[in-house]
């Protein structure tokens, strides 16, 4: 286990990683397993609960618990021994695996370690996994790694900060070897391992414990391992320089008029002097030809390899430490002992950004002498020095010119000062410090004390937001702000390695308690940064131009939710385990201090009911709902009992004060985004609306389709029924026969005496249509005439049939379609091909279908 946020979401695996201590055989697995099992935590069970039956008394202490809701009078929980439920497993930490001690190395081990800093457990497996990989390998030591641990851990004394690693780890790995007793084969094969393991180990550095100097030792040693690195670069590269410019300058020092006289060439010459008659030999040699450097070169050549040569003076220190006198009594040694490298300066309390300052404009005077020196000597050795461009560029070169290599070569500048000096009596100079683009590495150090000292300044007032320095830091935009707790040593050294090399003004704000109340330090740290209290997170206008991507908050404990969530286990009334989730709050964080046990009222059994609602639950509430209810979070008692604990108004106040303030880090991070929630609401509208005209569009074609369809079908409907009923009519309908008609002429009356005379009748003859044609209409779709032949008949949209081309087949299949079709509706007419054979056959048989 690592981290404490781990820890709440995994407490069966925590359990299993508890440190056996008993003598069981180690090669004895399930003897320690059974072990283990002991060890287990006892599950919190539920109280005998009793309702109160008089009616009365109910009333009456619900009338005591929401005045003590509102006012803060008549509870407390200052000696009720109650701890946060989710935190229960952590009263003793002695038998849980965390990341302290962690190891850190000294000037040796940081050349021979990537890794600068590995917690003991790390160390440990990594040094096994070297000699033993396979898993079978080293077994009785891998087995007992725990059991070196709780030896370690026991040896270092509380009150140290930190402890010479080989002073501790050498008498661990004897004890193991003393407590354990494995004899024959199997001991001299465990005595061979632990050799193995001592020398795998590193044969140097320090463990750091957990304490209020752990940021200091885990900064110094952040500062130490990069000016290693960078220097020893740095020092290579300058004596390089100064090798070619010490060889451009005994040339020219041979281009010299005395060059050649006796005495010149005696002195050059040694041991060897005696044997040479340098008088005659210097009037043999010729005189040199080579132009000869300008005097202003010369001179400018020669203070850089005086510089160059004294590169320790200017990199003597491994940085500059501007510390405020008052912080001076929350640490146990000197400050030397913490930075051992750094040229300190203890300040008042009132000038300390000042003084940051003046040590900065010192220091980086230094700074820039030396590295422009550099610069000039590397323009020397490539011949590209020019003194109309180069004399006025570097008699004005200062940190301002630096290149971000050449600013990360610099020794840091650190101002340390606690939170409430910096904030009561700096905040305005800070500001000004920040603007002013200065690379000083500013390092706040806020205490358990100090979150205390805030709440007491807000409960003056009733309320206030109080002023979160990481925020004020972060709305300068050029600094690079990392907001952190001391409980994961790692991510606090990796996050002052990337502050303390940027060219930018940086502020490290570390949540660092004190033991100074009996509470066990870490696990108030942990539940600080699970309760939001004091949530992480890293600002670094290096890693984009978007303002977004410069944050990470993924540090935190589900950092997507309000609060973290964890399953609390518990034995109910009838000795069944259950489960439900519990939100971990700022009310459980606040549970564990001393100075809010007046705000906390343990609610009796009897007199639970639905008006109880978590803390986490009625923050959500509204006001109409929540005026009626009482908010409470889940405590257990030395005897793993639950309780539901009640609390005020106030710390209502602040819950929400926090809440707030984490959902502005979240906004920060990209985490439930207004401004994202809102585009990806309106991109679903907007989608949504596509998709609804396309609905639309589609229902609107279909519609149209289903209309042409109906008035399709009902006019095929028609059609039919008319063919149909046609064809039960006597009368035979032919289009193209002209029927006559009978016209009765009569001639005007002639004079009386002549005889009348008959009508005269004239009778039109009946002419029959020669080309063939089809009554379409009255087409019942019955496919006779289409497979006869599907190029002479078609069918129309409406699957109906018309002649599409009547040369396109012979007389015969004409005759032959009308003879099939049961509509009869087919008309051969005469052949329109005179040449087609049996003419006269099929002539008779389509006279019935004409």
């Amino acid at each position: 286990m690592t981290s404490v946020d781990s820890k709440f979401a995994e407490l069966d695996e925590l359990l299993k990683k508890k440190t056996v201590r008993s003598r069981e055989d180690p090669r004895d697995k399930s003897s320690a397993e059974k072990k283990i099992t002991s060890n287990l935590k006892a599950i919190p069970s539920l109280p005998e609960i009793k309702a109160e039956t008089d009616e009365k008394k109910l009333t009456a202490f619900w009338i005591k618990l929401r005045s003590f809701y509102r006012t803060a009078q008549g509870g407390g929980i200052k000696d009720s021994q109650l701890f946060p439920a989710l935190l229960s497993d952590y009263r003793d930490m002695l038998h849980v695996r965390y990341d302290y001690p962690v190891w850190i190395p000294d000037e040796a081990g940081m050349a021979e370690n990537d890794a600068a800093v590995l917690s003991l457990t790390e160390l440990l497996h990594n040094a096994v996994k070297t000699f033993a990989p396979s898993a079978q390998d080293a077994k009785i030591l891998k087995d007992n790694i725990g059991r070196l641990e709780l030896i370690v851990r026991e040896s270092i004394d509380a009150s140290s900060a930190s402890v010479s690693f080989s002073d501790v780890m050498w008498p661990a790995l004897q004890k193991l070897e003393t407590q354990l007793k494995i004899k024959g084969q199997d001991g001299k094969v465990f005595s061979e391992d632990v050799h193995k393991i001592k020398s795998a180990l590193p044969q140097s550095g320090k463990l750091v414990t957990f304490s209020h100097e752990a940021p200091f030792l885990l900064l110094s040693a952040a500062i130490r391992c990069q000016f290693q690195r960078s220097y020893q670069k740095i020092k290579a590269d300058a004596v390089a320089l100064r090798n070619k410019l010490d060889e451009m300058l005994r040339i020219e020092n041979k281009k010299k008029p005395d060059a050649n006289a006796p005495e010149t060439l005696k002195g050059s010459y040694g041991y060897g002097a005696s044997f040479i008659n340098f008088d005659k030999f210097s009037s043999v040699i010729p005189e040199s030809s080579s132009e000869m450097m300008t005097p202003q070169r010369l001179t400018r050549i020669e203070k850089i390899v005086t510089i160059l040569r004294n590169i320790d003076s200017y990199f003597k220190y491994d940085s500059a430490a501007v510390i405020a006198e008052d912080l001076s009594g929350s640490i146990a040694g000197d400050w030397s002992d913490l930075f051992p490298h750094s040229n300190i300066l203890i300040a008042d309390k009132r000038i300390i950004s000042s003084e940051a300052q003046n040590a900065f404009e010192t220091h980086m005077k230094s700074m820039s002498e030396w590295l422009s020196a550099f610069r000039i000597a590397r323009l020397e050795v490539e011949g590209k020095y020019i003194p109309d461009i180069h004399d006025a560029y570097f008699s004005n070169f200062d940190w301002r010119a630096f290149t971000e290599d050449e600013m990360a070569l610099c020794p840091p500048v650190l101002l340390i000062t606690p939170a409430e000096e910096l904030i009561l009596h700096n905040l305005t100079e800070f500001s000004r410090l920040l603007a002013s683009h200065k690379p000083i590495k500013t390092i706040v150090i806020k205490s358990d004390a100090e979150i205390i000292h805030s709440v007491k300044s807000m409960a003056q007032d009733y309320f206030s937001f109080p002023q979160e320095l990481g925020a004020l830091a972060v709305s300068h935009r050029n600094a690079y702000v990392f907001q952190s707790t001391t409980i994961h040593p790692k991510g606090l050294y990796e996050g002052y390695m990337e502050g303390i090399s940027g060219f930018s003004p940086a502020l490290f704000y570390i949540l660092s308690p004190r033991d100074e109340s009996g509470r066990n330090t870490y696990v108030w740290a942990g539940a600080a940064l699970e309760s939001r209290a004091f949530p992480e997170f890293t600002y670094d206008q290096r890693r984009g131009v978007q303002w977004g991507s410069r944050f990470n908050v993924e540090k935190n404990p589900q950092a997507d939710q309000d609060w973290p969530i964890y399953e609390l286990s518990f034995i109910t009334n009838r000795d069944q385990k259950s489960v439900i989730s519990v939100p971990f709050s700022f009310a459980d964080f606040a549970s564990q201090d001393v100075f809010f046990a007046e705000h906390f009222f343990d609610v009796p059994p009897q007199y639970w009911s639905d008006d109880l609602v978590l803390f986490a639950d009625y923050l959500k509430m509204e006001p109409t709902e929540a005026y009626s209810k009482i908010p409470f979070i889940w405590m257990t008692d030395t005897q793993h009992k639950l309780h539901k604990v009640a609390t005020t108004h106030f710390l209502i106040l602040y819950g929400q004060e926090r809440l707030d303030f984490w959902h502005f880090i979240q906004e920060f991070g990209g985490i439930n985004s207004y401004h994202v929630d809102r585009a990806v609401e309106k991109a679903r509208q907007m989608l949504l609306e596509e998709k609804a005209k396309e609905i639309a569009a589609l229902n609107e074609a279909h519609e149209a389709e289903i209309e042409i369809v109906k008035k399709s079908t009902a006019r095929e409907a028609m059609e039919k029924l008319s063919g149909i009923l046609l064809e039960l009519d006597t009368l035979e309908v032919k289009p193209a026969v002209k029927i006559s008609t009978a016209v009765t002429v009569v001639e005007p009356a002639a004079q009386k005496t002549a005889e009348p005379q008959a009508p005269e009748t004239v009778v039109e003859e009946e002419t029959v249509s020669t080309e063939p044609w089809l009554d379409t209409i009255r087409c019942t779709s019955c496919n006779e005439c289409i497979n006869v032949n599907p190029n002479l008949f078609k069918y129309n949209g409406s699957k109906q049939a018309y002649i599409a081309d009547a040369k396109s087949g012979t007389y015969a299949q004409m005759v032959k379609a009308a003879e099939k079709c049961p509509a009869k509706c087919i008309h051969p007419g005469m052949p329109l091909n005179a040449s087609e054979e049996g003419l006269d056959d099929l002539i008779k048989r389509a006279a019935a279908f004409n």
